[in-house]
């Protein structure tokens, strides 16, 4: 949802980001920062640039969150 929010303000690269970690949404997430990049076709500065937009201080923050949204997802089986 927070990627569906933000992107009317996100550059033509953040927007590029936000494709890629939706098309391949959790897991390119959950990639070290390099392979997000290469994977949605950007730099690793946008994807740090895009986790902080997100409002994530950090990228180990933004990966922490997804895994705490899988972890609940599982829960709630």
């Amino acid at each position: 949802a927070r990627v569906h929010d933000l992107n009317e303000a996100l550059t033509g690269a953040g927007r590029r980001a936000a494709r890629g970690l939706l098309s391949n949404y959790p897991l390119l997430g959950l990639a070290p920062v390099a392979e997000f990049a290469a994977g949605a076709g950007v730099s690793a500065a946008t994807v740090v640039r895009f986790v902080a937009q997100l409002g994530f201080k950090s990228y180990p923050d933004f990966q922490r969150a997804l895994r705490e949204e899988l972890e609940a997802l599982k829960a709630g089986r």
